[in-house]
């Protein structure tokens, strides 16, 4: 196998991937600046997925690898219309996806079924709610570690 094939194929995987309920379409980006232009134009909640990357540590003989990306989901901020109540119902929403994002994952990882996660072990999930991200988008960030 190519040494980057696994990156390969989870950015394959990110390209084509849509929540399991909602059907969101991810938005592909490597910068926040990318992603904010790609967001200008749409409403409601999205889907923004960020091009993986491999990390690797050890020596030159034996090296441990991983592989992360992110995904973003988010809507736009609530603005002058803002009350307590209905921003938890946005960030409420928003882990509801998440949880469609993480399952979706978790599930394709684990089940020896997806030939684009073959090989890659889930190892980590981090989730931290954002505000004002991409310009004035809230929501939660999906952080995802494999293992190689």
């Amino acid at each position: 196998m190519k040494r980057l094939q696994r990156l390969i194929r989870l950015s394959e995987y990110i390209n084509n991937f849509k929540t399991p309920v909602s059907g969101l379409p991810a938005l592909v980006s490597t910068a926040a600046a990318d992603a904010t232009s790609k967001l200008a134009h749409s409403s409601g909640f999205q889907l923004v997925a960020a091009r993986p990357e491999e990390r690797q540590s050890g020596g030159t003989d034996a090296f441990s690898s991983s592989i992360s990306t992110a995904f973003f989901i988010v809507c736009p901020r609530l603005g002058a219309a803002s009350t307590a109540d209905k921003e938890d119902m946005l960030y409420l929403k928003a882990l509801d996806i998440a949880e469609e994002i993480v399952g979706k994952i978790a599930e394709d990882a684990g089940s020896g079924n997806c030939d684009l996660l073959s090989g890659l072990s889930l190892s980590a999930v981090d989730i931290v709610p954002e505000a004002s991200i991409f310009g004035g988008w809230m929501g939660y960030s999906i952080e995802i570690t494999f293992d190689v």
